[in-house]
């Protein structure tokens, strides 16, 4: 049985036109039998899933066809990667973070120094963005999971400056999971639209694994606040209580 449980608090969310979209949500660490103060790390695995096409017949379905496309102002969309959330006192010091820019062709304005979007092509289709996520207590006998690995912390990746491990071709993905002393928690973020631009679905959708990943437990679920709508309440949603926000990072669009 895991000894502590990891949530997600809901703080903002944003949805706009071809895939433009913004979901902020606070770490939130307990221990099951204890009050003591609640240190350590919260690592999370990010897959990004692009479906989309444009109105002359083009797929864009990775990193490097969007980033084409939308002349490099929207980046890491097919990129899978490790990002690594320190925990002080049972919270995460930096919120979660998924975003996406629109998926539009854009044009450089050079008097006013800005790109914008265009409808010279038009664009539908959908993006799931999920993080797998557990938590590791820091111990005397946990070596600081910040130097045991060699994490990249610029702010030029998907991780928008948070420590970052590049998946793409291999990563110590199953050795930190097996570290993680919490259930496992799954965020997933779900858009779609139609040519129009206007979004004809978004879900955000959090699921727990009631038992050790790696372990071959129970992986039953339970679904919460499965859209930002369900959570303006505290009739729907208790355990979304409050929404005091803290530090947050500059972010890019990943």
């Amino acid at each position: 049985m895991a000894s502590y449980s990891l949530d997600l608090k809901y703080i903002s969310s944003r949805y706009k036109n071809y895939g433009d979209y913004f979901v902020k949500e606070q770490f939130n660490v307990s221990h099951i039998n204890s009050t003591q103060p609640i240190n350590g790390w919260i690592v999370q695995y990010i897959t990004k899933q692009p479906d989309i096409e444009t109105t002359t017949g083009f797929k864009l379905n990775d990193t490097d066809s969007i980033m084409q496309f939308t002349e490099g102002q929207v980046e890491f969309m097919s990129d899978n990667y490790l990002e690594l959330f320190k925990v002080e006192n049972g919270k995460a010091i930096i919120p979660d973070q998924f975003a996406s820019g629109p998926i539009a062709k854009y044009e450089y304005d050079t008097k006013k120094n800005k790109w914008y979007t265009t409808d010279d092509v038009l664009t539908k289709g959908s993006i799931t963005h999920t993080g797998l996520s557990v938590f590791i207590p820091k111990t005397p006998n946990q070596t600081d999971l910040e130097q045991l690995y060699t994490w990249n912390t610029s702010r030029d990746t998907p991780a928008g400056g948070l420590p970052f491990i590049s998946c793409v071709q291999s990563c110590p993905k199953d050795e930190l999971f097996k570290l993680g002393k919490s259930n496992i928690l799954q965020h997933t973020v779900t858009v779609s639209w139609d040519y129009n631009g206007i979004p004809t679905f978004n879900n955000n959708k959090i699921s727990i694994t009631s038992g050790p990943l790696f372990e071959g437990g129970d992986k039953k679920t339970r679904k919460t606040c499965k859209t930002r709508k369900n959570c303006k309440t505290r009739k729907t949603c208790k355990r979304r209580k409050g929404r005091k926000t803290r530090k947050t990072r500059k972010k890019k669009y990943n």
